[in-house]
């Protein structure tokens, strides 16, 4: 449960391929992008660091769901698994999904909040509640849209459809913050994070604009920090509270990624 006060709010927009800030785990979900009506393939949710298989694990899930053509949420009820290829070893969730209807499909996965603490890993104290949202869209059929909202609080707004990305375009859209756009700060990398790495200012309407260097899976992933204290009733336990407690925090730090495939 969180109860808040309005607040200030501090945004931060980042764009990555393939691998995230090596200070965070991060949530992401893949499936095939493009199908016929009928299908039936594989969908996954992943939590951790896209560039490695280490420290991969399946974190306590708030919610797991396909958004259809037709404005309907079906729940998914995923599986742990433990082995990929090209990854190994590793724990992650999947299931199986029916695409029966033509047009596009948001798959969806929401992360269980919880409160964490800089404090505990030798950092000055900020705790703050992390809220994660993950999507990725799968175009079945000839029916297109231009609507890929999961209805997450925070959402990464592409102008264009994802599945239509090829290397070299230029990927805009804009981030918006409970429906508004926000002003933002963005980086991109693409596979590993080096010194080529795209860095840049969204405008007062939340745009951005990035180069789509090369083909392959990209993630992208949205971060807005929200001055605003709560506590949380914590809903499992760790070695910093129990379930059932109530956790005091001073921000809530909201995360939400898009997963495509650029062409």
């Amino acid at each position: 449960m969180i109860n808040t006060k309005s607040g200030l709010i501090v945004c931060l927009l980042l764009i990555v391929a393939m691998t995230m800030n090596a200070s965070s785990h991060s949530l992401w979900v893949e499936s095939r992008d493009m199908a016929k009506v009928g299908d039936s393939q594989v969908a996954y949710s992943l939590f951790g660091h896209p560039s490695s298989s280490t420290g991969m694990y399946v974190p306590l899930m708030e919610s797991y769901f396909l958004k259809t053509p037709d404005g309907k949420k079906l729940d998914l009820k995923m599986e742990n698994g433990t082995w990929l290829p090209g990854f190994g070893w590793m724990n992650y969730s999947y299931c199986d999904i029916a695409l029966d209807q033509p047009g596009d499909h948001i798959l969806a996965s929401i992360r269980a909040p919880g409160v964490y603490d800089p404090a505990w890993h030798g950092g000055e104290s900020s705790p703050q509640l992390v809220c994660d949202y993950a999507k990725a869209i799968i175009h079945c059929g000839d029916k297109s849209s231009s609507d890929w909202d999961a209805g997450f609080p925070l959402e990464v707004v592409l102008d264009k459809a994802p599945y239509e990305m090829k290397a070299k375009d230029n990927l805009t859209g804009a981030i918006k913050f409970e429906g508004k756009p926000i002003k933002a700060n963005y980086t991109a990398w693409y596979w590993t994070e080096d010194s080529n790495a795209q860095k840049g200012n969204s405008n007062e309407n939340g745009e951005f604009d990035i180069a789509l260097t090369k083909s392959g899976p990209w993630i992208i992933e949205a971060s807005c920090t929200v001055d605003q204290p709560g506590n949380w009733t914590a809903t499992y336990s760790s070695a910093h509270y129990n379930a059932g407690e109530s956790v005091p925090y001073q921000k809530v730090w909201y995360r939400s990624t898009v997963t495509l495939w650029v062409r």
